[in-house]
C-alpha cells in the first residue's frame, strides 16, 4: 500500500508541475553590442515549451519592452519629450507637457535617464508632474523665457528652429518647412537627454497594427526554432539597421540593445535555441549600394553577392532568416521605385543563391521627420512596393514599420518625443518598435 501511495502521489506531482506555466521575466537587455558586422551568439534556455499549448505560451516569454504596444494593459517606458509654448518674443506661456499614447488610468513611473555620470537614472516623484486629458504636464511657474520644472523640457520654438535646441549646437544641413528655418539634428545625445520614459496603466486597446504571426509564410525559420535547432540571422541594411541610435549604440544609459539584438536575445529566450548573428548593414547606403557595394568610411565594401563570394565576408555563409532593411534613404535620395523594387529581387536572389530555403524579411521603413522637406518623401510608398516583390518569392514577408510608426504618430505624440536624432533615425521607443514588430512575426 505504501509503494502504491507513493506511485500516485508521484504521479499527482507531476501533473501539477506540467499544469503550471514558465513564464520569462521582463527586461530590456543590457549586453552593448560590440561591431557591426561580427558573430553573435545567444543561448538564452528558459525552459521547453512541449505539447500542444506551445503556441499559445511562447509569446509569455518575450521581454515586456519587446511585447506589442498594444498588448494588455501597461505601456512600459514610453518616451516623451516635453514641450512649453512661448508667444511671439519668447515668453513661456503654457507648462511644458507631452502626449502619451494611451490615455492612462494611472501613472508608474516617469524617469530620466543620463542625468549625470553618478546618477545615471532618476525616477521622479509624482509631485513634479501632473497627468490631464492624455498629457504628462510639468509641474512648476513660468517665468518670461523659462519655466521652472525638475522636469527636462524644450519649447516649442526649439522644434521648428527659431531657437537653438538645448545641448545640440544649431546647423544647418538640414532645412525645414518654414523657410529660412533648419531643424535639430544631431547623431549624439543631445535630444535623448531631453526625453522621459514614462510606464503607465491604461484601459485594454482593440488597434493593433502589428504584423500577423506568420506561420506558413516564415515556416522552415519556425520550424527550425520550435525545434530548438540553431539558426543563423543575416541583417542587411542602411542605418536603422546599423543599430542607429539605439542608447547602447550612443553608450548611454538605459543601453538598450539595438533592435536586432532584441530579436535575437528573445528569439533564443522563446524557443530555447542558439541564434547566430551576423549584421552587414551601412549607415547611408540606399539598395543600389546594398547590391553594387559602396564605401565603409574609405574602405571599399561590395554588395551583397560580392559578400558572398568574399573568404573575408561572408563565403560559405549560409543563412536561415535574412531581414533586408533598406528604404530610408532609397526614398530620400529619389532612387526610384521600380530600382528600388529591382535592387531588392537582386538581394534576395543573391541570399538564395546560398540557401534557397532561406526565410527573408522585407522591412519597410519607419518615417522620417515630416517638418524636414529633404528627408520626408514618399517612404511609404517604397514599403508599399515591398508586397509587390515579395508575392514573387515564397518564404518572403513584408513588415511594414512605417505604418506602426504612423500609428504612434498620430497619437499626437511629437515627431522628437520618438526620435534620437529628429530627422530619421529612431530612439529607444522606435528602436523597440522594430523589434516588436519583427519578433510578432515570429513568436506567437
Amino acid at each position: 500500500m505504501k509503494k502504491l501511495a507513493a506511485i500516485i502521489l508521484s504521479v499527482l506531482l507531476c501533473f501539477c508541475v506540467s499544469a503550471c506555466g514558465n513564464k520569462g521575466g521582463s527586461g530590456n537587455g543590457n549586453e552593448n553590442n560590440g561591431g557591426i558586422g561580427g558573430e553573435q551568439g545567444d543561448n538564452e534556455n528558459n525552459g521547453d515549451e512541449n505539447g500542444g499549448d506551445e503556441e499559445e505560451s511562447v509569446a509569455d516569454k518575450l521581454d515586456d519592452l519587446v511585447k506589442s504596444f498594444w498588448h494588455g494593459d501597461t505601456m512600459y517606458e514610453e518616451t516623451i519629450l516635453l514641450v512649453a509654448e512661448t508667444d511671439a518674443d519668447g515668453n513661456v506661456v503654457s507648462a511644458p507637457k507631452a502626449k502619451l499614447m494611451f490615455d492612462a488610468t494611472e501613472i508608474v513611473s516617469l524617469k530620466q535617464y543620463n542625468v549625470s555620470a553618478k546618477v545615471p537614472e532618476k525616477t521622479h516623484d509624482s509631485a513634479a508632474y501632473t497627468y490631464k486629458d492624455g498629457y504628462i504636464i510639468a509641474t512648476g511657474n513660468a517665468e518670461g523665457t523659462t519655466f521652472n520644472t525638475v522636469l527636462p523640457y524644450v519649447n516649442d520654438k526649439a522644434l521648428t528652429g527659431e531657437q537653438a535646441f538645448p545641448g545640440v549646437p544649431q546647423n544647418t544641413s538640414i532645412p525645414s518647412k518654414v523657410e529660412g528655418l533648419y531643424l535639430p539634428f544631431t547623431e549624439g545625445v543631445g535630444i535623448v537627454n531631453k526625453q522621459l520614459y514614462v510606464t503607465y496603466k491604461h484601459d485594454e486597446v482593440s488597434t493593433n497594427v502589428m504584423p500577423e504571426y506568420q506561420s506558413k509564410t516564415l515556416s522552415k525559420t519556425l520550424s527550425k526554432l520550435k525545434s530548438e535547432e540553431d539558426i543563423n540571422m543575416l541583417i542587411y541594411g542602411d542605418s536603422i539597421s546599423t543599430g542607429a541610435n539605439s542608447s547602447s549604440i550612443l553608450q548611454i544609459e538605459p543601453e538598450l540593445d539595438p533592435w536586432y539584438k532584441l530579436v535575437q536575445k528573445n528569439l533564443a529566450k522563446c524557443y530555447g535555441g542558439k541564434v547566430t548573428l551576423k549584421n552587414f548593414a551601412v549607415g547611408g547606403w540606399t539598395s543600389t549600394q546594398g547590391v553594387n557595394g559602396g564605401t565603409v568610411g574609405s574602405t571599399p565594401r561590395p554588395g551583397l553577392k560580392g559578400l558572398f563570394l568574399d573568404a573575408n565576408y561572408l563565403k560559405g555563409y549560409s543563412p536561415d532568416l535574412a531581414i533586408i532593411g533598406f528604404g530610408m534613404n532609397d526614398a530620400t535620395l529619389n532612387v526610384g521605385i521600380a530600382k528600388y523594387k529591382e535592387n531588392t529581387k537582386s538581394m534576395i536572389d543573391s541570399i538564395r543563391s546560398q540557401n534557397p530555403n532561406c526565410d527573408i524579411i522585407l522591412l519597410g521603413t519607419m518615417l522620417a521627420n515630416p517638418a524636414s522637406p529633404t528627408h520626408a518623401k514618399n517612404q511609404a510608398e517604397y514599403s508599399e512596393s515591398l508586397n509587390e516583390v515579395a508575392a514573387a518569392y515564397g518564404g518572403v514577408a513584408v513588415i511594414d514599420v512605417g505604418k506602426i510608426h504612423k500609428v504612434i504618430l498620430d497619437s499626437g505624440k511629437n515627431y522628437t518625443s520618438v526620435s534620437a536624432n529628429n530627422v530619421n533615425h529612431p530612439n529607444d521607443f522606435t528602436t523597440r518598435m522594430y523589434a516588436t514588430a519583427i519578433l510578432a512575426a515570429l513568436v506567437k
